[in-house]
């Protein structure tokens, strides 16, 4: 699951997580290009099955989101 739920700048972030992960949000202003970069939330502690974080971003018209998986790589 990821839902992304967006009121005027402020934007609320929810995925399915796991306990031995930790995550990153990273965001871009266009797809075509590689060019991801942190959110600012740092990195994110799982909350359960799920997480979700709140944060605004004024800087855009337009973001696109992911959330990155990273330490441990193995289960």
């Amino acid at each position: 699951m990821f839902r992304l739920t967006v009121i005027g700048t402020n934007a609320t972030l929810t995925w399915t997580s796991v306990s031995n992960r930790l995550y990153y949000v990273e965001k871009n202003r266009n797809l075509g290009t590689t060019n991801w970069i942190d959110s600012g939330l740092e990195l994110i502690l799982p909350g359960g099955t799920t997480t979700t974080r709140r944060f605004d971003d004024t800087n855009a018209a337009a973001r696109f989101y992911r959330v990155q998986a990273v330490v441990p790589l193995s289960p």
